[in-house]
């Protein structure tokens, strides 16, 4: 069993439960059905009776009839019977043409002619008792045969039984016994000489009778028993008048019977027939009915049985295929999702409805997968920042092997150039050590040049006394002048007053104001003179004492100039000696430095070896299939997202970013993008939060993000760690987001999240 295939399995389940069913629903069906065809045909068989023994009677009837034709009462009674057999012959036809597949009826055109030619007989009262007595025999033969045929004689039901036997038996006989005797008394009245041996006859018919009615009584009384409270109708009052019948007819054959006593007999033998003729046609209604109710019984019996049967088969069927359906699609349901788990595909969902064993397994199986795509999940996209880092990493230590290699070289050259700077310095300090000595000796030769220029310096301050007292002397000319021309003008004013008599005055006012005029003049230029010789006596005191001054400085400077010559050729000696040691220190660093250079180089060919490790980690789990977005993917979505920005615009790339078929918004990785401000520009995951702000998602430090954000982008783009509220459970959990700059405003990026949140220690930036 455990190497066969579930299908077979429930296969074989279904056929062992169906199988038996099949089989006793078959013979029961079986059984029913052969009851309902018995039924059917002893329905038939009992119809087929009934009609042939009203044809039978109708023939008894006229055997007696026609022994008293002539007679008005007989012929008329004979009329009647031989349309009552005519009616009778043809609704027999009927029934029979109605029934073509009975084989009942093969001899019955042969009886039906001879039926005719007794009717033809009878009508031209010429009835012949042998045509009669053969036409009889062959009823009562049909009789038997569709009794037997149709399976009357063996009914098993005694109710049934009992009736088809009064009829196909013992009231055929019966009432021919009935019309014998009428025919027996009928022929004793037309020849009253045959008396005693119709007398005879006619005791033993009275017999005959009675055996008959003892033999249907016994029937009757059988079919009460077999539960039967109503008998036919007049069958204890047919049978009572048959009884009565009996008696005169041996009332009959003991006395002297008047032709009225024999003609009463034949009329109550008469009554007799039609009363067994009710008793036949009601026990044949009565027999057909109950077969009907039987073969109706076995009908509906059948039907519910094979109702039943086919109902308990589909509800089999129906609950075996639904087991099998629910039982194989949810197997190769978990089957497939196995298979696919199997080939990397993590991102299958597997539902199998309902709450039994197998649908719990399948929620635990889609438990485990989910734990293992974000266990995946978290690998490649650490695997990913990994290997982004490494590269990094090994970029910079690429950067720092070189810079190393160069700064040994500078190292030496610098040790080369200090080891010369040390040469020059001891030579200077040598040089300084002459410098010292000549500028002892400048500085004594300054101090006397100074001395000498003090004392010109004071010569020049009596020079510059001097002119500045002629300044004013000068300044007392001119006022007199001044005063003079002020005196000559006022006499030239007299003078023009006093008219002829001061003519002579204003030539001599005229004189002495040309006079003080000159002397202004002289003055004038006397002053200017001066001033002129007082401006470079000034001018030259004030370069001589600038001179002093200077040479005042230069006795200072020599003196320091002295001082630091002499403390410079003292720190050129120590400063040579330090510089020996600062050789010798750049020689060990040179050597550190080619040591830490070599360091460097094993360091960036192990990063480089990690950062392979790293890209075959990723290269393993990148084949799987997720239900979550990873690092790798997001960096791979930013880049395309940027690159769709400076293609065709943010407006048209803002309506791809948010179109779920243009390939921006795969399961929970989606494309955003927010200003300074922080507030988003796209949120390719919810177009409705485009406007909000990051200060309103739960979870995340908004200006961290932010200042983290746009240190990146200043950097030219990377990654950023932060929690945030992952939109597809609605839960906090950590992201790495790819950012890069569009303008000086915005930035765009896309992100994955991780299992767990984000721990402010580890995050990139730390």
């Amino acid at each position: 069993m455990l190497r066969l295939h579930m299908s077979v399995k429930l296969t074989t389940m279904a056929f062992m439960l169906g199988l038996p069913l099949v089989v006793v629903s078959y013979f029961q069906m079986s059984t029913l059905f052969g009851d309902y065809v018995t039924a059917r045909d002893e329905v038939l068989g009992a119809q087929a009776v009934h009609l042939v023994g009203d044809v039978l009677t109708d023939v008894q009837h006229l055997g007696a009839e026609s022994v008293l034709a002539g007679k008005p009462e007989f012929d008329k009674a004979s009329a009647l019977t031989l349309q009552d057999l005519q009616s009778h012959i043809s609704a027999l036809d009927a029934w029979i043409a109605l029934h073509p597949e009975l084989e009942w009826f093969q001899k019955w055109p042969a009886q039906h002619a001879s039926l005719q030619k007794l009717q033809s007989s009878a009508a031209q009262g010429q009835a012949s008792g042998e045509v009669q007595k053969v036409a009889l025999v062959e009823l009562g033969n049909l009789v038997s045969l569709i009794a037997e045929q149709s399976s009357l004689l063996l009914d098993p039901f005694a109710a049934s039984y009992f009736l088809q036997d009064i009829l196909s038996n013992r009231s055929i006989a019966w009432m021919d016994s009935v019309s014998i005797a009428r025919s027996v008394a009928a022929g004793w009245l037309q020849q009253p000489a045959n008396k005693s041996a119709s007398a005879a006859v006619l005791s033993s018919m009275a017999g005959t009778l009675d055996a008959h009615v003892q033999a249907v009584g016994n029937s009757l009384d059988g079919l009460q028993r077999a539960g039967e409270k109503e008998l036919p109708a007049g069958a204890r009052e047919s049978l009572t008048a048959t009884l009565a019948f009996s008696r005169e007819l041996r009332a009959l054959a003991d006395k002297e019977a008047t032709p009225q006593d024999i003609a009463a007999s034949i009329d109550s033998g008469g009554k007799v027939l039609e009363a067994g003729r009710a008793f036949q046609k009601d026990a044949a209604e009565r027999l057909v009915s109950t077969l009907q109710a039987r073969q109706d019984k076995a009908f509906l019996q059948a039907f519910a049985l094979g109702g039943l049967a086919v109902t308990g088969l589909l509800l089999v069927t129906y609950l075996i295929l639904c087991f099998s359906v629910a039982t194989i699609r949810s197997i190769r349901a978990l089957n497939q999702a196995i298979s696919e788990g199997t080939r990397g595909n993590l991102a299958v969902h597997v539902e199998v409805p309902g709450s039994d064993e197998l649908a719990q397994i399948s929620k635990e199986f889609e438990n485990m997968l989910n734990v293992l795509s974000t266990l995946v999940a978290d690998v490649r996209s650490a695997s990913s920042m990994v290997t982004h880092v490494g590269a990094q990493l090994v970029e910079d230590g690429h950067s720092l092997s070189q810079r190393t290699q160069s700064q040994a070289v500078s190292l030496e050259e610098a040790a080369s150039n200090v080891g010369q700077v040390s040469d020059t310095v001891a030579r200077n300090s040598e040089a300084a050590q002459e410098v010292s000595m000549m500028t002892k000796s400048l500085h004594s030769e300054a101090g006397n040049a100074s001395e000498l220029m003090g004392r010109t310096v004071s010569g020049m301050t009596a020079l510059r006394t001097t002119s500045e007292r002629m300044r004013e002397i000068i300044g007392t000319i001119d006022g007199i002048a001044f005063q003079t021309n002020l005196l000559a003008l006022n006499a030239a004013v007299e003078a023009a007053r006093a008219g002829e008599q001061g003519k002579g005055f204003a030539v001599v006012a005229a004189e002495v104001r040309n006079l003080a005029r000159r002397s202004q003049s002289a003055a004038a230029e006397v002053r200017a003179l001066i001033a002129e010789s007082s401006s470079r006596v000034a001018d030259t005191v004030n370069e001589i004492q600038a001179v002093s001054g200077l040479m005042t400085s230069l006795v200072t400077g020599i003196s320091e100039i002295a001082f630091n010559v002499e403390s410079m050729a003292d720190g050129s000696a120590k400063q040579s000696i330090a510089l020996s040691e600062v050789v010798q220190a750049v020689g060990d660093l040179d050597r550190v430095t080619i040591e830490n250079s070599g360091l460097v180089d094993r360091t960036s060919h192990r990063s480089n070896r990690l950062m392979q490790r790293s890209r075959q980690l990723e290269s393993a789990v990148t084949f799987i299939k997720l239900r979550q977005g990873t690092a790798d993917e997001a960096l791979t979505m930013a880049n395309r997202a940027h690159a769709l920005v400076q293609s065709v615009g943010f407006d048209e790339a803002f309506r791809a970013f948010h179109d779920p078929q243009a390939g921006y918004v795969d399961r929970d990785l989606y494309v955003f993008v927010f200003d300074r401000q922080g507030v988003y520009r796209v949120m390719g995951a919810d177009v409705k939060r485009v406007g909000s702000s990051l200060f309103d998602a739960p979870g995340v430090d908004a200006q961290q993000l932010l200042d983290d954000a746009w240190h990146r982008c200043e950097q030219g783009g990377g990654w950023v760690e932060y929690n945030i509220i992952n939109l597809a459970t609605n839960d906090v959990r950590g992201k790495s987001s790819y950012v890069l700059p569009l303008t000086d405003d915005l930035l765009i990026g896309c992100g994955a999240y991780r299992s767990a949140l984000t721990d402010s220690d580890t995050a990139l930036e730390h």
